[in-house]
C-alpha cells in the first residue's frame, strides 16, 4: 500500500505471509537414549521428515520522485 505524503515522497508498507516447508531426510546419531529412567531404541535407517515454518515480514519503504 502506497501513502503519497508530497509530490516527490512517497511511503510504502507491505506484510508478507511465509509458510515455507521443507522436505529432509533425517537419522538418529545414537542407537539408545535415556527418557525417565526408561531406555528406548531408535530406528538407525534414514527417514523422510518435514519442516514447516509459518511467519510474516513487514517492510516500510521510502520513495524518493526524481522528475
Amino acid at each position: 500500500m502506497d501513502y503519497i505524503i508530497l509530490n516527490f515522497l512517497s511511503v510504502r508498507g507491505e506484510m508478507k505471509f511465509r509458510d515455507p516447508q521443507f522436505n529432509v531426510k533425517s537419522e538418529y546419531s545414537r542407537r539408545e537414549v535415556n527418557y525417565d529412567g526408561n531406555i528406548i531404541r531408535l530406528p538407525q535407517e534414514s527417514f523422510d521428515s518435514k519442516i514447516n515454518v509459518d511467519g510474516v515480514a513487514f517492510v516500510l519503504v521510502s520513495l524518493f520522485i526524481f522528475k
